[in-house]
């Protein structure tokens, strides 16, 4: 699912569609992942619901600059803007929302489930986005920089998502997983208990 308020072409580079219990997505390899040819300049927000088979040392999430840098978002145990800020945590092959702001002051902000975990002054300009890459790094040395993993989902916006806003999105992409069947209506379960008897 790609979407949100932004639009543009999202380019695969491997992997396959891949069905979790209520939810589906890319099943995909180390620097497979995907995209988005164009950049998303210096103000917007990106959020994604991920996990990876891998958290340990740096595994890159988001490439700003088509992977002409080092620099980026990574999973490093925590959320971690390099170089800048971190915090937060993550656990092997766990679904996390994962949400990214840069405002118009070049303020940005981490959240992972709902909860803000990063703060930090841009002033490098690190994430003016040139071109994203998600899932991918500089480095395509196997097993450095990147890891295998899934993604359900990734949206992106033109500006900033207030902090009540984050939590909302996440509130909606963790039902997702923990949707139940509706409970049947009476109607229902008399033809379930009229069959049973037969």
């Amino acid at each position: 699912d790609y979407g949100g308020s932004k639009s543009g072409q999202l380019l695969s580079h491997g992997g396959e569609f891949e069905v979790r219990g209520n939810i589906s997505g890319l099943r995909f390899m180390e620097n497979q992942g995907v995209s988005l040819v164009q950049g998303l300049g210096s103000v917007y927000s990106i959020e994604m619901f991920f996990s990876l088979d891998r958290v340990d040392g740096y595994r890159k999430i988001v490439d700003f600059a088509n992977l002409s840098s080092d620099n980026g978002l990574y999973v490093e145990g925590d959320l971690n803007f390099f170089p800048g800020a971190r915090g937060g945590g993550f656990k092997a092959n766990e679904m996390a929302h994962v949400v990214f702001n840069r405002d118009a002051t070049g303020q940005v902000t981490g959240f992972i489930n709902g909860k803000q975990v990063l703060s930090h002054k841009d002033t490098a300009n690190v994430g003016v986005s040139t071109g994203l890459d998600f899932f991918r790094d500089d480095n395509r040395t196997q097993g450095r920089e990147a890891s295998a993993g899934f993604v359900d989902f990734i949206r992106l916006y033109d500006g900033p998502l207030a902090a009540d806003k984050v939590a909302e999105l996440n509130q909606i992409a963790q039902n997702r997983i923990n949707q139940v069947p509706a409970v049947p209506e009476p109607a229902t379960w008399a033809m379930m208990i009229m069959g049973l008897g037969v």
